[in-house]
């Protein structure tokens, strides 16, 4: 099976409801010309995020300088993305393996800095090697939109 490497190149916060989020950020770093990209998220929650939450990925496909909608999606609740999910799922539960986190996630303050997304052992699932994909978060109970950013990425295998 090969591996992938999911490459971040630039990222965006678009919208944060205070309700539920404070001070967040998001960036794409790199220390030199032959650096890694490194991804760096920082953010407060104030309430519990479990199953309550749920998570929408939607992927687009870059061609002729745009990024067209793919039929690649992707939406679960938060503690199901980590727990049941194989390939994105996985991944993410690895950063938060590193950092001692586990679903659900309580309220405070949080930073994954310096992080790339572990490949090894995942499957090139992506129909494209350059790409977007936006997340977005909603209550689940109320459906209020909690935040979304996007990521625009590069895939090596």
């Amino acid at each position: 099976m090969d591996s992938i490497f999911i490459i971040p190149e630039r990222t965006e916060v678009t919208h944060v409801n205070e309700k539920y989020l404070y001070n967040v950020s998001a960036r794409v770093i790199r220390y030199g010309r032959k650096s890694d990209y490194l991804y760096n998220l920082e953010g407060g929650i104030k309430h519990t995020w479990g199953n309550n939450i749920t998570i929408h990925f939607v992927f687009f496909e870059a061609q002729n300088n745009q990024y067209k909608r793919s039929l690649l999606e992707l939406k679960l609740k938060f503690c199901d993305l980590f727990q049941r999910e194989q390939y994105i799922g996985k991944m993410l539960r690895t950063i938060l393996d590193k950092y001692g986190i586990s679903c659900p996630i309580a309220p405070g303050m949080y930073r994954f800095l310096n992080t790339t997304l572990p490949g090894e052992k995942t499957p090139n699932y992506l129909p494209f090697r350059k790409g977007k994909v936006e997340v977005t978060f909603n209550q689940l109970q109320t459906q209020d939109l909690v935040g979304r950013f996007f990521v625009i990425f590069t895939v090596k295998s």
